[in-house]
C-alpha cells in the first residue's frame, strides 16, 4: 500500500511592533520557522507561509493553506503575538490546528538575558489566549 503523505500547513506567529526594537528577533524566529519546516517535511508535504505578524499576512496565510488543500495546521508561537494576528488564517482555512510551543534552547541564562532575548525565549506566553480563541471557534484539534 502506497504512503500518501499528509498536506500540513505551517506558520509561526510573532508581533510585527518588535522587530524595529529588538534587533535579530525576526530573523530567529524565522530560522525557528524553517527548523520546524525541515523537521515535518521528513514525513510529510509541508505548505509553510513563514512568518505572520500582521492581520494582512494572517489573512493571506489563510488563503495560501486553502490553496494549498492542506489538511492540518501547525501554529508556531515563536513569541508573543495577539490573538487578533491567528485568527484571520483560521477563518480563511479551516483545516484542525496544532499549537507549537517549542522552546528554542535548553534554558535561559537570566543574567544575560536581555529583553531581545526573553523575547526569542517567550514562545509559551501567547498560547492560552491562541488556544481559547480557536477552542471557541472550534479549529483546535483536541
Amino acid at each position: 500500500m502506497e504512503y500518501i503523505k499528509p498536506r500540513i500547513g505551517v506558520y509561526t506567529v510573532g508581533l510585527q511592533a518588535y522587530w524595529n526594537q529588538f534587533n535579530g528577533l525576526k530573523e530567529r524566529l524565522v530560522s525557528y520557522n524553517r527548523f520546524i519546516e525541515e523537521k515535518l517535511s521528513e514525513d510529510a508535504e509541508v505548505y509553510n507561509f513563514g512568518l505572520v505578524d500582521s492581520v494582512e499576512l494572517g489573512r493571506q496565510a489563510g488563503e495560501y493553506f486553502n490553496e494549498n488543500n492542506v489538511d492540518l495546521i501547525f501554529l508556531h508561537s515563536g513569541t508573543y503575538a495577539t490573538s487578533s494576528i491567528v485568527l484571520p488564517v483560521h477563518q480563511r482555512c479551516q483545516a484542525q490546528t496544532v499549537i507549537l510551543s517549542l522552546q528554542p534552547t535548553p534554558q535561559i541564562d537570566y543574567d544575560q538575558t536581555d529583553t531581545g532575548e526573553w523575547l526569542a525565549q517567550c514562545v509559551a506566553c501567547p498560547v492560552p489566549e491562541l488556544r481559547m480563541h480557536l477552542i471557541a471557534q472550534k479549529f483546535l484539534l483536541k
